[in-house]
């Protein structure tokens, strides 16, 4: 089983104390002489002030608890016990006034409780198998540790970062960052786009231009290739919202983990505005004038938990439970029938001969070069992931795709969404052997989506199909037992993703030089029931209400979908 680490969010403890009077300090008691009477009756005063504050100190209070989980199995370590594993993660716990008085944040971020946790808890259990097995070789326990720092929060905004220090038996630790931007008013997630006033493009030039890598001994220059390299990514990060970035009275700091920008010696790199500097950086709402009203922030640990083996079985992802081996996840191998252009399975029989709904174009923005993600951010659509990078979920499965051609492997897997437990594996590595070979491509799988208990998947290769003509086509798979139920004529899919509907597939496929469509297929069967000519090859299908963007290479279509 391919092995996966999953990031869980660790924070200390916040404590925010905004709502109602701020508590006095006590003042500093007088070491060298006895107090005088002035002294003692404005000491007198103050405790006065002090225990009226105290009354009204209580009001609106974010609790945020670190929680350590570890292993109650234990190792022994030069005649130490430890821990196979542990973990931390946070519960924030908002007291009965911030709920009344920011309930949509407080509803975030208790949602976020169970995330976490969940999150935290599969990995231990991973962590506690892995140690397990190479117990003979442990020089400590495997852990994943998180700092947290929040460096605003008031009533505009909460910005925090977090550390991350992770080992489970590599040369070295990794390190890496992760956050949270909140609204608090508004009590929602907030983009860096969100809190700026200039565009992707403004705003990448002015992080690139400030990039320091902290961990370096001494001062390094950038070169004018390493500024290209790293803007690119930048502005990726920017498009797919996945910069980590934090907004201060002073700063707007962005920041960048090892490898994320460079090679592993420099350490993290730091990206850091002065909203001095760039006076018209931040909107109005966000400039630290914007929260009127500051909230305490205290740290604090929760007591650690020990785990059983039986306990951490739930959040497995395979391994242990107890001393035996829980049962391996099914694995169904989808065998290919012959490489006809189209096959369906004897006994299916589908009626549909014509798309079952009407559908217009209405729109069509062309340019030489679409980039998906900034036309994604610039019209506030989500941008679907594909499974060649990363993985996604939907209401019933998270799906990961594992795609390494090379090794003879292409696979999916589905897990349960919230614990990601893998509950089954469909194998299609009898995709791989085509007729002519494939030496010179590289097949992969996009996409794929469950429907209905069957789960279709998208399979091509990045070449052209006059040198390799199998490429591009729609699977059809019974989940229970891996029956291939169809496969689609080839040249009808090779974008980042399809659509699945009742009763029709909506697809495309493109490449330079090959003739480039939108396809129609029937659900059913797999038979393709009408195509669209585009300009472009077509890459991404995100249906928004009533209608159906497509992006393409150079054009993004939008069509409006009718029932009949």
């Amino acid at each position: 089983m391919k092995r996966r680490i999953y990031w869980i969010v660790l924070a200390s403890v916040l404590l925010f104390t905004g709502c109602g009077k701020q508590k006095v300090q006590s003042p500093q008691e007088t070491e060298d002489s006895e107090a005088t009477e002035e002294e003692t009756e404005e000491a007198a005063a103050d405790d006065e002030n002090e225990d009226e504050d105290d009354k009204t100190a209580e009001g609106c209070v974010l609790t945020v608890v670190s929680h350590t989980a570890q292993a109650e199995e234990r190792f022994y370590f030069d005649e130490e016990p430890l821990p196979y594993a542990y973990v931390t993660y946070t519960e924030f716990s908002p007291s009965d006034d911030f709920r009344k008085d920011h309930d949509a944040l407080a509803e975030v971020l208790t949602a976020l409780n169970e995330e976490n946790k969940n999150a935290s808890l599969s990995t231990l259990a991973e962590y506690t198998d892995y140690a397990r097995e190479a117990e003979q070789d442990l020089m400590g326990s495997f852990s994943n540790e998180c700092t947290t720092e929040v460096v605003r929060a008031d009533s505009a905004i909460v910005s925090y970062y977090d550390t991350y220090f992770d080992w489970c038996g590599g040369a070295h630790p990794n390190t890496w960052y992760d956050g949270g931007n909140y609204d608090v008013k508004e009590g929602r997630g907030l983009t860096v786009m969100d809190v700026v006033q200039l565009d992707e493009y403004e705003l990448c030039d002015l992080i690139t231009q400030n990039l320091v890598p902290i961990a370096a001994e001494e001062e390094y220059e950038f070169s004018e290739d390493d500024d290209s390299y790293m803007h690119d990514i930048i502005l990726d990060e920017i498009a797919n919202e996945t910069l980590v970035w934090t907004l201060d009275e002073k700063n707007l700091t962005c920041y960048f983990s090892p490898y994320e920008l460079q090679y592993y010696a420099l350490g993290p790199i730091w990206s850091e505005l002065s909203l001095g500097t760039y006076p018209n950086l931040i909107k109005e709402e966000y400039k630290p004038s914007a929260g009127e009203e500051k909230f305490d922030v205290v740290y604090t640990e929760a007591d650690p938990e020990d785990l059983s083996m039986e306990d951490l079985g739930m959040y497995r992802y395979d391994g242990y439970a107890g001393d035996e081996e829980t049962e391996e996840v099914p694995t169904y191998y989808v065998e290919n029938e012959d490489w006809d252009i189209y096959y369906l399975k004897d006994g299916i029989f589908d009626e549909l001969t014509e798309v079952p709904f009407d559908y217009k174009k209405v729109g069509e923005e062309k340019s030489d070069w679409i980039e998906a993600g900034a036309w994604a951010y610039e019209h506030d659509i989500t941008l679907p992931s594909d499974l060649y990078s990363v993985g996604y979920e939907d209401e019933n499965y998270y799906y990961y795709g594992d795609n390494r051609a090379d090794e003879g492997i292409l696979a999916v897997e589905l897990a349960e969404v919230g614990y990601y437990n893998i509950v089954a594996r469909y194998d299609f590595s009898s995709f791989l052997d085509v007729p002519g070979g494939n030496e010179f491509t590289t097949f992969y799988i996009p996409y794929a989506a469950a429907y209905d208990n069957i789960l279709y998947v998208e399979i091509a290769h990045r070449t052209y199909a006059s040198d390799q003509p199998y490429t591009g086509f729609i699977v059809a798979v019974d989940m229970d037992n891996g029956d291939l139920l169809w496969r689609s004529d080839m040249q009808v899919a090779n974008g980042n993703n399809f659509i699945v509907g009742d009763d029709v597939i909506i697809c495309g496929y493109g490449f330079t030089k090959e003739p480039d469509y939108i396809y129609f297929l029937s659900r059913k069967s797999g038979a393709v029931l009408d195509k669209i000519k585009v300009n472009s090859a077509p890459d991404y299908f995100i249906p928004e209400d009533d209608s159906l963007y497509v992006i393409c290479y150079n054009t993004v279509y939008e069509y409006n979908i009718m029932d009949e």
